[in-house]
């Protein structure tokens, strides 16, 4: 199964229309998380879900010129509602080959606004209490995690940031990294990664060879992301990296401390 994500900065316009469709025909996603829809009417949407062939809908029409998501999937994919706003789509997904597992998917829209990206944050704080299910979130986060997530304009401030570390540590949940470009919105002078999935380590447990692609550029200012929800072979988890756990009790050892001051005494190229 692959999710695609994609801020399309409006539906309501032929040229979005279209590069929707190139994707759907390039990727095939079995589910489809859109943001900045600019969509206020059901009848267009109703049209839309035939021309792009994915008569499952949730959405959320836009307030005003602005706003609006929409989640598509297609048949077969076994999907429960859960809730919707302005800034989500939440749904639970049930594997269709007889294992039962059943997961917990979370369309996310963050707020544009600098001001009103606490909003985002009690948002997840809110989905995460109601739902032990294995969790991913996927869309556009309107947040950097790091500094480095960025390039050009004006430094992002640690202050800004640091809220979004705390609640997805609140929330147990982990970037899952990308492979492509590392950056997936462009404006003038500068580019950012804004667009990211996250994910709880019992997902991760469940699809251990997820991964995330940022797609080529299509349409507008931001890049689509792909998220393949894979699992492994038996035979390629006996070998695969297991998740690095850190044990309380090894800090009552005696050379403890002298591991820990040999690791930070290694020079190391890149970020350590």
């Amino acid at each position: 199964m692959e999710i695609l994500a994609w801020n399309c900065r409006g539906l309501n316009n032929p040229a979005s229309v279209h590069a929707l469709q190139l994707l759907i025909q390039q990727r095939q996603p079995s589910i489809i998380f859109l943001s900045e829809t600019k969509i206020a009417d059901w009848e267009y949407m109703r049209d839309l879900r035939l021309r792009i062939g994915y008569l499952n809908c949730e959405a959320v029409f836009s307030v005003g010129p602005s706003g609006g998501v929409a989640m598509f999937w297609s048949d077969g994919v076994d999907i429960k509602f859960r809730s919707k706003s302005l800034n989500h789509i939440d749904v639970e997904v049930k594997e269709s080959d007889g294992s039962g597992i059943v997961w917990r998917l979370t369309g996310l829209y963050g707020h544009p606004a600098t001001v009103d990206r606490h909003r985002t944050w009690a948002l997840l704080h809110s989905l995460s209490a109601e739902c032990s299910l294995p969790w991913v979130v996927v869309g556009d986060m309107n947040e950097l995690l790091h500094a480095y997530e960025k390039e050009g304009g004006v430094v992002c401030r640690e202050s800004q940031m640091q809220p979004f570390r705390d609640i997805l540590s609140f929330c147990d949940l982990f970037d899952l990294g990308f492979q492509g470009s590392p950056f997936t919105w462009r404006g003038p002078g500068m580019r950012n990664r804004l667009d990211r999935a996250v994910a709880t380590a019992t997902w991760t447990d469940v699809f251990t060879a997820a991964r995330v692609v940022h797609l080529a550029p299509i349409h507008g200012d931001h890049t689509p992301i792909l998220l393949g929800v894979y699992r492994c072979s038996i035979t390629v988890q006996e070998h695969r990296r297991h998740r690095f756990r850190f044990e309380s009790f090894w800090t009552l050892h005696d050379e403890c401390q002298d591991v820990v001051r040999q690791g930070w005494d290694t020079n190391v190229l890149g970020f350590p």
